[in-house]
């Protein structure tokens, strides 16, 4: 895979390489030295405002030449990690305060309380990150000389006019300019914590700025030796071992030291905003042209999603969309691809599946019955069938970043089958890994989502989920050649042959299920509580043994007893109270909520909730 991501950054046509070239987000610092050989600060440039060519040019070259590979490798340089540069010509920090940000956050504000601190949160945190970043400045400065420079003593004597001016006069300058009165700088006020500033001590030729990051980049990869992996970093996924890749292992990946620079120059890319690469980027192998035409459609559509990318390449290319590799990657502090893999073929189509509306919803907002559009595709499929069982209260699914119950409110069931299962979905929609996702996993996943709905009082959900379940039940069971739509039709008729009173030839557990809801629904059709929820179905969900389950039936029969109740009823509930079974009710669960949530026959025509 490596040769194939090579291949591809090479691939990459001058102009869009030219498109990369931007600067970090943040405030940029140009030292010079004077005639007296003191050090002044002679250009200071904000990203966020126009800056002419020339110097966005020399920002750039100055960027790329003391960049941090990545953090494990930064604590090299500085073992806190406060300082973002790898260069002893330059000097670059952020505001991030890190995963600690609560703790501190919360300290600073109770010395503000107490008047210990008399400026705001926003400025007190960013004064508390300098003093942090300060600690490290003499440690960074020793280690940056050893890492980088051949002869050290070359340059001892500005350097050390370049760590004292860091620390006595850069920070102060940051904060007020060049103002005697210390009224912070609007600047300071609103950079925001993930921007940087950088300093570079530019009365160094760029020749020996280039010469210093080599000598130490070729230190950590030598040319002309296998290196261990560190850009495919594994470290995202430690924290979530359902992500951690099942067919390509990145730990102990090694790399011909050559390809490390291609390798970072595609990191390049990669991190580029706006952006000039879609994630997840299709690499397709031996296929330059094709690879061209997705960062081309890409580069014309710049909020084109995978899905537009893969059916503007079926227009014309309807055959090739197979023998390729599918690239997804994160950019936090480090970059890291978090998934590549192997698609021997990319199935795009689907044979005409359809949703059929069995539990008669509306259109949400409106009084005609929903119509499910016919599922063609993949994408389709997606988001008509797998996306609302895993999805977030927000309508979201984020297959790779962290996990964030707050999202999932309410909704603990769901949490879990997106926690469980959402690399399988990936895995599915993206890959075209049909194993990923089989009758069982369907199931759970369906389930746990109603579960919730039926905690959530959401009758609308629980239709929808039943709907999906009944309608593509055969699609993910074929071996079991079941088709759950006629089974539903076939459980109906059941009922209406209980309440004819006709001769039951075929009785099976199943049939006594969804009898059974019929029955729960219009016993808890006449509770007058206030709780008009679905609170009162949740004890029988829970029953597992069917003299527990009829008893908790008989119960709440007793407590409505007061009520009229129709001959419908009565004669389904003699039969579900009479029947007997050894089964386990909770795998009864799809029938039981189809009875409940079906049009119920039991109401006769003068009888009402």
């Amino acid at each position: 895979m490596i040769k194939e991501l090579i291949n591809f950054t090479k691939s990459i046509d001058s102009e869009t390489a030219e498109s990369s070239k931007n600067i970090t987000n943040g405030v940029h610092i140009f030292i010079e030295q004077d005639d007296n050989e003191e050090l002044f600060i002679s250009n200071i440039f904000d990203s966020s405002e126009e800056i002419e060519s020339e110097d966005l040019k020399k920002i750039l070259v100055y960027e790329k030449y003391s960049a941090y590979l990545n953090m494990n490798k930064q604590q090299k340089f500085d073992k806190n990690q406060k300082i973002h540069s790898a260069n002893p010509f330059s000097f670059a920090f952020n505001f991030s305060l890190g995963n600690n940000k609560k703790e501190i956050e919360s300290t600073l504000k109770g010395k503000i309380d107490r008047k210990e601190l008399n400026n705001s949160l926003k400025i007190e945190s960013k004064n508390f990150k300098i003093e942090e970043v300060k600690k490290s400045i003499n440690s960074y400065f020793n280690n940056a000389k050893r890492l980088c420079l051949q002869e050290p003593s070359k340059y001892a004597n500005l350097l050390q006019k370049f760590e004292v001016f860091c620390n006595n006069n850069l920070f102060e300058f940051i904060k007020y300019g060049d103002v005697d009165n210390k009224i912070y700088l609007k600047r300071y006020v609103n950079i925001g914590e993930k921007d940087y500033v950088k300093v570079y001590l530019t009365c160094v030729s760029v020749n020996d700025w280039i010469e210093a990051y080599q000598y130490y980049f070729n230190s950590e990869y030598p040319k002309d030796k296998n290196v261990v992996n560190d850009f495919f970093a594994a470290t995202y996924n430690q924290k979530k071992p359902f992500l951690i890749h099942q067919t390509a292992s990145f730990d102990g990946f090694k790399f011909e030291g050559i390809d490390a620079t291609i390798i970072k120059k595609f990191e390049g890319f990669a991190k580029t905003k706006p952006k000039i690469l879609p994630n997840p980027l299709p690499i397709f192998i031996d296929k330059d042209e094709l690879n061209k035409n997705v960062i081309s459609i890409f580069k014309e559509n710049g909020k084109f999603g995978y899905r537009e990318i893969i059916e503007s390449l079926l227009e014309n290319n309807n055959d090739d969309l197979h023998n390729y590799y599918l690239l997804n990657w994160f950019y936090g502090k480090d970059f890291q691809v978090i998934d590549f893999d192997y698609v021997s073929k990319f199935e795009y189509e689907i044979k005409n599946l359809i949703i059929h509306n069995l539990f008669e919803i509306k259109e949400k907002g409106g009084k005609t019955d929903k119509h499910y559009p016919l599922i063609k595709n993949i994408f389709d499929f997606e988001f008509q069938v797998l996306r609302p069982l895993i999805q977030s209260k927000y309508h979201r699914v984020d297959f790779f970043g962290d996990l964030n119950k707050e999202d999932y409110a309410k909704l603990d069931l769901t949490f879990s089958s997106f926690s469980k299962y959402r690399k399988a979905v990936y895995d599915y929609v993206y890959k075209s890994q049909r194993n990923s996702i089989d009758g069982n996993t369907f199931y759970e996943m369906v389930f746990n989502s109603i579960l919730d709905d039926v905690k959530n009082n959401n009758d609308y959900g629980i239709k929808e989920k039943l709907n999906i379940w009944y309608s593509l039940f055969n699609y993910f069971n074929p071996l079991k050649n079941i088709y759950m739509v006629n089974k539903l039709k076939e459980y109906q008729d059941f009922v209406r042959q209980l309440i004819d009173e006709e001769e039951l030839t075929d009785i099976t557990d199943e049939k006594f299920a969804f009898a059974a809801g019929q029955v729960i629904e219009y016993i808890l059709s006449k509770s007058k509580s206030a709780d008009n929820s679905f609170n009162l179905l949740e004890p029988y969900l829970q029953q597992s043994k069917c003299v527990e389950f009829k008893k908790a039936i008989a119960n709440d029969f007793g407590r409505y007893k007061h009520e009229n109740f129709s001959k419908n009823f009565e004669k389904v509930a003699a039969f579900v109270l009479s029947y007997e079974t050894d089964a386990n009710l909770k795998h009864l669960l799809p029938q039981i909520l189809a009875g409940a949530f079906a049009k119920n026959q039991l109401f006769s025509s003068n009888s009402s909730k």
